[in-house]
Parts: C-alpha cells; sequence; structure tokens
C-alpha cells in the first residue's frame, strides 16, 4: 500500500497516537508492518510502556512485573517509535486540518 498516496499525507507529517491500550498498540504495529514512512508518536497518560492489563487483575502475586509488558523499551526504540509517558490530551484542534 501507497500511504503517502492513500493518505494524502506528506514529508512532513507524522501520525500521533493517544493511549496505550490494546487499540493503540494495535494501531501502532499494523502502521509499522504497513510500512508507515513517517514519524510515529505515541501519548499516554500512564506513566509505563503499553502493559496487558487482564495481567494485573487475574494473578498479580505470580507475574514478575517486566511480564505485563507487551514488549520492551528496545522494541519501541527500534521501531523509531516516540513515546510521551504521563502526558494527558485535553484539546485537539481541527484547525490545522484539511478539508
Amino acid at each position: 500500500m501507497n500511504m503517502e498516496h492513500d493518505l494524502g499525507y506528506g514529508p512532513d507529517k507524522r501520525f500521533v497516537i493517544i493511549g496505550s491500550g490494546p487499540a493503540a498498540l494495535s494501531a501502532l504495529l499494523t502502521l509499522v508492518r504497513m510500512g508507515c514512512p513517517y514519524p510515529i508518536t505515541l501519548i499516554t497518560k500512564d506513566g509505563e510502556l503499553p502493559y496487558d492489563r487482564t495481567k494485573l487483575s487475574k494473578d498479580i502475586e505470580s507475574t514478575k512485573y517486566e511480564d505485563i509488558f507487551y514488549y520492551n523499551s528496545s522494541f519501541y526504540m527500534s521501531l523509531g517509535v516516540k513515546f510521551m509517558k504521563s502526558t494527558s490530551v485535553k484539546y485537539m484542534g481541527s484547525s490545522s486540518l484539511e478539508t
């Protein structure tokens, strides 16, 4: 898929994903698999990398801290993903969007 043609984005554009739950992680991995040529930034109010919340609700006593994360930080670094942790999005303006 030619993302530049299909999405109409130019070389100065980027993808921003808000959140770090399963849907956000799926979006990130899909963009990578599609060969996204643009920088990807993930903004999350969590102070950690994306983690499996269901593991926390099942057997927290036998789960190691590092085992709750989907991937470690070196995985995301190898993809060139920028994380903005402990960050809330309060407003998204539309003035710069093309119609």
